[in-house]
């Protein structure tokens, strides 16, 4: 609401925490530290090492109750973490600086933008690349849509498009056709933020695709769709499998496309971790126990609603209770639960 400055805020934090604060663009890093930490890391926690003696690590973080974070670098450096305390935009310069070869996107440099935007290169096509306009959909067939959205290029900048948003830890994709345009988009805390502007000629090519991930009927173009996209991928070492679930509408230039996230690694089924005062917390977990009755949980995107309610039905999942659920599409599948 700008009542306060990023310097008030890390100071504030600090006295509330106890640890100390640090002004990052005036601190001088030294650069033997940094591989303890990877530029990749380092950009998704928003957090750099500043200093090591012996087995101690200290870190810059805008945030000292991201416990996981913390825990994460503990365990990949083998070290013991004290953190200090600065502001969200000096953190973002320091790892812009530090990590210059780190990029913002899927893996390593270079960025997820640049990747798409060379695998846009790639696609030759005859028509311009600057504001054709569609006419007459109905006349293209399923088979040549089939063929467009397997392109090997079109297949590389979805990839990238869906990789990029896990990185960034978005909740949401959306891919919107317009009248000159077509622009993707991801919500990441809430808020919407564009994220590239392919050419209005791959609008077909990259609903195609997307649409065939999701095993959706490519040629249906007049009515709403809801599909699944399942995808596998390696993070540190480790395999992790995420959904998107996949709804697609039609609007007046073409289909418009939403994909929402489905990473049960961040699915917290523990109450306690919801950040429920103690009295609030108390009252919801009454409400629930009663056996009849309704609790309604009402928020906006990306406000805690499914953590909410998926830990309340951990919370009851108990042999002796019966729990059935009516939800469409189901986000996770919770045994025990029908």
């Amino acid at each position: 609401m700008g009542l306060a400055s990023d310097q008030e805020c890390a100071g504030l934090l600090s006295r509330h925490f106890g640890v100390p604060s640090i002004a990052l663009d005036e601190f001088a890093i030294d650069p033997a530290i940094l591989p303890l930490v990877s530029g990749d890391r380092a950009r998704r926690h928003q957090m750099v090492p500043i200093s090591r003696a012996g087995p101690t690590l200290t870190i810059a973080t805008a945030d000292p109750t991201n416990v996981p974070a913390i825990d994460d670098i503990r365990f990949t450096t083998g070290c013991n973490v004290e953190t200090v305390v600065a502001t969200e935009a000096s953190l973002g310069r320091t790892v812009d600086r530090c990590y210059p070869a780190a990029g913002r996107g899927v893996a390593a440099a270079p960025s997820a933008l640049d990747a798409a935007s060379r695998a846009l290169e790639d696609v030759s096509l005859a028509e311009p690349a600057d504001s054709e306009v569609f006419e007459d959909l109905e006349e293209i067939s399923a088979a040549s849509l089939a063929r467009q959205g397997q392109d090997a290029p079109i297949v590389r900048l979805v990839n990238i498009v869906l990789m990029s948003a896990v990185q960034k830890g978005a909740s949401d994709i959306h891919i919107e056709p317009y009248e000159r345009e077509l622009r993707v988009r991801y919500r990441i805390d809430g808020r919407l933020h564009e994220v590239m502007a392919p050419p209005l000629k791959f609008r077909d090519a990259i609903t195609s695709r997307l649409k065939i991930m999701a095993k959706l009927d490519i040629a249906e173009k007049r009515l709403p769709q809801d599909g699944r996209i399942k995808i596998r991928y390696a993070d540190d070492g480790a395999t992790k499998h995420i959904d998107f679930r996949v709804s697609s509408l039609p609007t007046l230039f073409g289909e418009k496309l939403v994909l929402r996230l489905l990473d049960r690694g961040t699915l917290m089924l523990d109450m306690r971790t919801l950040g429920l005062e103690p009295e609030s917390l108390a009252r919801f977990e009454a409400a629930i126990e009663k056996p009849w009755g309704m609790v309604l949980v009402t928020g906006p995107t990306g406000s805690g609603k499914t953590n909410t309610l998926y830990s309340s039905m951990e919370r009851l999942n108990r042999p002796a209770t019966n729990i059935m659920t009516a939800e469409d599409p189901i986000e996770f599948n919770v045994p025990g639960i029908n």
